[in-house]
């Protein structure tokens, strides 16, 4: 009994060990794979808006268009669905440039120029 006992024990502290690694690794500045995913991604709409402003030289990136993209980034993650995120994040990694022509991006381009004086 006591032997099965330690056994529970033993297996509910690994398993204790194991959820609450994230939060640990989180702590130190060591990300779980979806928070990866998720800053890639942003990363990615952000530098795409850039190369469409600069007509790919970003060589010449301005404060202003810098502060646009990070505008209209911020905006696409606060205002879309997760599936429509994620429609206009595969245009963009299966080589789409032109990002912005979803239906996604058309119900929000509104909020867009409002928010973040947009012209895309």
């Amino acid at each position: 009994m006591i032997e099965m006992l330690k056994g529970i024990v033993g297996f509910g502290c690994g398993l204790a060990l194991i959820l609450s690694s994230p939060i640990v690794w989180s702590e130190q500045n060591v990300y779980d794979i979806q928070t990866i995913k998720e800053v890639t991604s942003v990363s990615k709409i952000n530098a795409v808006c850039l190369e469409d402003l600069t007509k790919g030289n970003l060589d010449s990136v301005s404060i202003e268009q810098q502060g646009l993209c990070s505008c209209v980034s911020f905006q696409l993650v606060q205002t879309l669905s997760f599936k429509e995120y994620r429609q206009i994040e595969r245009n963009i990694f299966s080589g789409n440039k032109h990002w912005t022509d979803t239906e996604a991006i058309s119900r929000v381009r509104p909020r867009l120029r409002e928010a973040c004086n947009w012209t895309g």
